[in-house]
């Protein structure tokens, strides 16, 4: 998941166990149980408001910064 980020793309999936509190700031959260319909919503709500896209990211980049191959 840090990959992601630090590209400045946006990311979907589920919460890892390991910093979900963190992550939910800026995540697309689905997993194998959200219904189809729920998920294509969620990206178009993201996609016709790129500020929320663009202030995730934002957050989402600086989490990542903290995951250097010594951390």
């Amino acid at each position: 998941y840090v990959e992601i980020p630090m590209c400045g793309s946006m990311m979907l999936g589920d919460l890892p166990f390991e910093e979900a509190d963190e992550i939910s700031n800026f995540i697309i959260e689905c997993d194998m149980k959200t219904p189809e319909d729920e998920i294509i919503e969620n990206i178009k709500y993201h996609l016709e408001n790129p500020n929320i896209i663009k202030k995730k990211c934002e957050i989402a980049k600086e989490w990542a910064k903290k995951h250097t191959t010594e951390k």
